[in-house]
């Protein structure tokens, strides 16, 4: 009976240890505690420049531009110089972008004048345009849009009742575009009537 008792002893001691049987609960994991007063570091963002990147900046411009990229070519330029206002390269290029890019605005209005002028017939407003065109800016038919305002103005002139001044715009539109045979046409009519009243012909 002792033996028995002793058995049944060991069982349940062992059972109360965790030898066997159903495993205790593993204690929970213990959340460092984090002194007051400490701020988390900030999150690295893009690097600082300085004017120490401006020789990498430059170079780095130039073959943006010769890629194409002349907007990311620009912007590096600009920065370079705002970086160090006494880099003689960068300064130089910098003024050179603001020229380009003025230099567009420039070339962009006129184009948007002419295309106005001859959305609104007034042709004498697009010959003046046009022959003003520096000469990278003129179309590749020039000629051709020459002697259309040419021939368009001096159409309205003899139909407003003065072939005499109309002449003048008809033989620059036949200058242009030689052996035109309504231009011709328009101006053996502007010869005939420059000294009669206006009638339907």
């Amino acid at each position: 009976f002792a033996l028995a008792a002793l058995c049944a002893g060991s069982w349940w001691l062992g059972g109360a240890a965790g030898w066997w049987g159903a495993r205790p609960e593993p204690a929970a994991p213990v959340q460092p505690v984090k002194p007051k007063g400490v701020k988390a570091a900030p999150a690295a963002g893009a690097p600082r420049l300085t004017k120490a990147d401006v020789p990498r900046l430059l170079p780095e411009a130039k073959l943006a531009i010769a890629r194409g990229d002349e907007k990311t070519g620009f912007a590096l330029i600009k920065q370079a110089a705002a970086l160090d206002p006494k880099h003689a390269e960068a300064q130089l290029l910098a003024a050179k972008v603001d020229h380009a890019v003025a230099s567009r605005a420039e070339a962009d209005d006129r184009h948007a004048q002419l295309v106005r002028s001859y959305d609104d017939h007034d042709f004498a407003s697009v010959l003046r345009i046009l022959y003003r065109l520096p000469k990278e800016e003129q179309p590749a038919d020039f000629n051709r849009a020459i002697a259309n305002a040419s021939f368009n103005l001096g159409l309205q002139m003899m139909r407003g009742g003065d072939p005499y001044g109309a002449r003048e715009f008809l033989r620059d539109a036949l200058e242009h575009r030689p052996g035109d045979p309504e231009t011709k046409r328009l101006l053996e009519l502007g010869r005939r009537y420059r000294d009669r009243a206006r009638d339907e012909a």
